[in-house]
Formats: C-alpha cells, sequence, structure tokens
C-alpha cells in the first residue's frame, strides 16, 4: 500500500486544538499563519499562559508603526547564542529564574528583539544615544556567559519614617540575588529580581544608585505605591509602549518612570556578599 499524502490544513480541529499546546512560540506563530483553520484553532487552543501572554506580546510589536523602521541595527547585529546554556549558567550560580524570563529567552524570535535588549545583541555603551531603535545604556543581558549580581535592599533611616517613630522596629536591610538587565551608566539600572526571601521575587525594579535600592516600610516587603513591574512580562509590555512613545515623539523618554522611593546611600553590592544576608544599620 502507498501512504496516504496528509495535507495538513484539512487536519481535523479536535487534533490542532491537542497538537498546538506542544508548540514552541516560534512555532506557534508559524501555524497561525497556515490557514485560517489554524489560526482560528491557535486562538482557541489551551496554549500555556505564559506562551500565550508572549505570542500577544509578539502580535502586539509587530503591529507597531515603528517596527520595522527598527529592524535595521538588530539584524545587522544580531549573533547566535545557545539559549539553554545561557539560562543553565544562571541556574548554576543561583538555582530560581522566573519562568516568564526562562520562555522569553528560550522562545523568543530573535528577529523580533527591541530596545537592544537581548542576549543576541552586543552589550556595547550607547549611554546619551536613545532612540526608539536602541535605548540609552548598556544591554547588560549580552554579557555572556551571564553573572548573576547582587542589590542591596534598604530601609529609610530617617526616625519620623519608622513604624510608630520607633527605630527598634526598621526591618534590616539585606541583600538578593538578581539579574542586571540594562544599565545606563548616568542615570539608572533596571533588575530582575530572584532571591526567595523577598516579595520582589520575580519582579523587574529600577535603581538610581547602582546596587542599592530603597524599600517602602510596608510589611512583607510590600510594593504597593511603588513602580516597579510585578513581573518580566509586564516589564516588556511597558517598554514596548515606551518605545511607541518615543517612535510618536520624537524625542527621548526614560526607559522606566523613576521610583517613588529613593535610595539613601550609595554602595555596591559585592558578587562575594552571601544571598540573604543581614546588613546592620
Amino acid at each position: 500500500m502507498h501512504p496516504t499524502n496528509v495535507n495538513l490544513p484539512d487536519l481535523p480541529q479536535d487534533i490542532l486544538y491537542d497538537l498546538l499546546p506542544y508548540l514552541p512560540l516560534q512555532s506557534l506563530i508559524a501555524a497561525r499563519g497556515v490557514c485560517r483553520t489554524w489560526h482560528h484553532a491557535a486562538e482557541l487552543a489551551d496554549i500555556h499562559p505564559i506562551r500565550r501572554e508572549l505570542l500577544n506580546i509578539y502580535l502586539d510589536l509587530i503591529d507597531r508603526p515603528w517596527f520595522l523602521d527598527s529592524r535595521k541595527w538588530p539584524l545587522e547585529n544580531l549573533r547566535d547564542f545557545d539559549r539553554q546554556a545561557y539560562l543553565d549558567t544562571l541556574l548554576a550560580q543561583y538555582n530560581w529564574l522566573p519562568e516568564d524570563f526562562s520562555m522569553w529567552i528560550l522562545e523568543w524570535p530573535a528577529r523580533a528583539t527591541f530596545g537592544w535588549i537581548w542576549p543576541g545583541l552586543p552589550c556595547d555603551d550607547f549611554t546619551g544615544e536613545s532612540t526608539f531603535h536602541r535605548l540609552s545604556g548598556i544591554n547588560t543581558l549580552g554579557i555572556i556567559p551571564p553573572v548573576v549580581g547582587q542589590v542591596f535592599l534598604v530601609y529609610p533611616r530617617d526616625e519620623e519614617e519608622m513604624p510608630n517613630g520607633n527605630p527598634k522596629e526598621r526591618p534590616d536591610d539585606f541583600v538578593a540575588p538578581a539579574l542586571l538587565v540594562w544599565e545606563d551608566p548616568d542615570d539608572y539600572q533596571v533588575w530582575l529580581m530572584l532571591g526567595e526571601d523577598s516579595a520582589l521575587r520575580g519582579k523587574v525594579a529600577c535603581s538610581h544608585d547602582f546596587g542599592v535600592m530603597s524599600l517602602p516600610l510596608e510589611l512583607d516587603f510590600s510594593l504597593e505605591g511603588t513602580r516597579a513591574e510585578a513581573n518580566w512580562l509586564k516589564w516588556i509590555q511597558k517598554l514596548i509602549r515606551q518605545l511607541s512613545l518615543r517612535a510618536y515623539c520624537g524625542t527621548p523618554l526614560p526607559l522606566v518612570a523613576p521610583p517613588r522611593w529613593r535610595p539613601r546611600f550609595v554602595a555596591w553590592a559585592a558578587p562575594d556578599i552571601s544571598f540573604g544576608s543581614g546588613i546592620s544599620s
């Protein structure tokens, strides 16, 4: 018997619904373009929620009027890198990474990078050269092999800001592991927080004094009232919106809005400080 040729677009929809959830992001993007049936099935299939959100971010990005105009620099400078090895190197230094960040590293289409933030782009210093093509500063994700850093997290020291006006009730400062995502040497750093002993874990936060971040005095290190982003995907969505504003206005804008709290002193969290150690005030 001769094998029967199967026309993939004619597969029954129930098979498509079972198949599509197993596809990584780039294959899922391609599957949406096969035909209307596949496009419709991709909209209804039970896709992993993070992959679904990444797909939505990708579709929103390529629909932005400035996207095609921003392709020249990244496409001329993209380099291959081992995505799994990149994550494994980070995990060898600290045993946890946010799932949304890991999936972004493994599955995001390299040709759809934006803002110059990508491990496969150089970490050259573009300070002062901010456009909607690339941000002012250094793509520290492009440092290969990647390095997990540390951030001092400090509480206010002014007596009037202490709980009940009692300095003894001020929580201890501490050190948290974090991945430096972006650095503008003239202004700020952006960190992906990793420490399991902090409610900052998995959030993306901005420090205006390098290696130091001040916290409000709410219980459990709450970030209510601050401008830290809840997770990696929320941060890249905000970045895309801000790049759109740059393209529309034609003038540089800050990468992220400054946080409402300000560091009280400047210090650098050296890599040899133990994770989670307290820092006496």
